[in-house]
């Protein structure tokens, strides 16, 4: 696939989309209220697209939203609400593209074709998200944050060990919850690094997608997993 340039994510995205959000001190109900909520999350996520978390304050971030100040204390108790906000919904938007894709590799009639449609969906998130980073980046400076990064890479791999695990029947599920690890954190970080400089390096993505097929079609199809495994000890 193509990579787009990332555009400012925009006040249309609806943030309550995924889950029950932890962090905020009420959730809006109305049309009305939510669409000040979404103003007032983005506003946040181009103010740190610009300018890091060091500009990041509940008064910056209610004049760029364009509503009072108080409108922003009645969600999030400070910044660091909005940060741990932000985290929660772009690690379970990861999530829940990952399982929807491992559905498809369970229904599909090649495994490999709806592997590679979880990674072009993961793409497609980042160009549209491109607050991801910047986020996860800002939550890492923070001491004693929550660590959202690891906790939904966990969830992955155990979304994707369900799914290798009706794929295969030759490969242990312990040596197949590795496997999932191991794939996922790799996904994870070559759309990083496909995303890193500019021109973003489409045929990062197109590798991955190849190798990564190759590599489990040797657990998942020939049986052959478990001899690797022990051989790359």
């Amino acid at each position: 696939m193509t990579i787009g340039r990332p555009t400012d994510e925009a006040a249309q995205i609806d943030y309550l989309t995924e889950g029950a959000p932890t962090y905020l001190v009420k959730v809006p109900t109305q049309k009305r209220a939510r669409d000040t909520f979404n103003r007032i999350v983005a506003a946040a996520v181009d103010l740190l697209l610009e300018s890091g978390l060091a500009c990041l304050n509940t008064n910056a971030v209610s004049e760029r939203a364009g509503v009072n100040v108080a409108s922003v204390y009645s969600y999030f108790r400070n910044k660091e609400s909005i940060l741990f906000f932000l985290a929660e919904f772009y690690e379970n938007s990861r999530v829940a593209l990952v399982a929807a894709g491992a559905d498809r590799m369970l229904s599909a009639p090649e495994w490999a074709s709806a592997l590679a449609e979880i990674i072009d969906s993961l793409v497609v998130f980042r160009i549209e998200h491109p607050g991801c980073v910047v986020v996860r980046r800002a939550i890492e400076s923070l001491p004693d944050s929550p660590d959202f990064d690891g906790a939904s890479t966990q969830q992955a791999a155990e979304i994707l060990t369900r799914a290798f695990s009706q794929l295969s029947r030759s490969v242990s599920p312990g040596q197949l919850q590795k496997i999932a690890h191991f794939y996922t954190d790799t996904v994870t970080a070559t759309v990083d690094r496909a995303f890193s400089a500019e021109p973003h390096d489409s045929e990062a993505i197109e590798f991955l997608k190849e190798m990564s097929t190759a590599w489990l079609a040797i657990f998942l199809t020939s049986g052959t997993g478990p001899d690797l495994i022990h051989a790359q000890r």
